[in-house]
């Protein structure tokens, strides 16, 4: 059985010259795929958002306001309230 598929990739490689055998070299991280994002930002606000979570769950019924009202913020009063 592992021969035969692996015949069979390969037919289907060999038959196609038209595919391009290096296409590691068309592809980039998401990351990068548009201007204007900030991977640290981005990273700062779901560690904030991962930690308000955590108040949620474990904290006392003080803490779960203040942890709600802090989720609904925006990030900088979030990370204020982390």
């Amino acid at each position: 059985m592992p021969s035969v598929l692996a015949l069979a990739v390969l037919a289907t490689v060999a038959g196609r010259p038209d595919l391009p055998h290096d296409r590691a070299a068309d592809f980039s991280p998401v990351a990068d795929s548009y201007d204007g994002f900030d991977a640290a930002a981005a990273e700062q606000l779901r560690q904030d958002q991962c930690l308000m979570a955590g108040v949620l769950r474990l904290g006392g019924p003080g803490m779960f306001s203040t942890a709600q009202d802090a989720l609904d913020q925006t990030p900088d009063k979030l990370h204020t309230a982390a």
